[in-house]
């Protein structure tokens, strides 16, 4: 499986970040690393799925579902409705992306 990097090292980034996310936690959080941090794997991930980055249907299928889950977390995130459903799947999402590398 095909990576680089720069996705991976920000995909593990955006892990970290979710880390932190809770919604009994979100009124007094705001923290613009968490957000760039999301955002930007999410736009990695985008791109490497419009690029076919990987040959690997499978990877790019992960990719994919864990770009549309951040970007809902970051959505979310913004609008100071995020639930623990979005920040669970963007989790495991997140965790398949990066099994899916090995």
């Amino acid at each position: 499986m095909t990576t680089d990097d720069g996705e991976r090292k920000a995909i593990e980034e955006a892990r970290s970040a979710l880390s932190t996310l809770t919604p009994s936690r979100l009124s007094t959080l705001h923290d613009d690393a968490i957000a760039f941090a999301v955002r930007h794997a999410y736009r990695l991930m985008d791109n490497a799925v419009a690029r076919r980055f990987s040959r690997d249907a499978k990877l790019n299928d992960l990719r994919h579902e864990a770009s549309v889950a951040l970007k809902a977390v970051a959505e979310a995130y913004d609008r100071r409705t995020l639930t623990q459903d979005l920040i669970t799947k963007a989790r495991d999402a997140v965790a398949a992306v990066l099994a899916g590398f090995n």
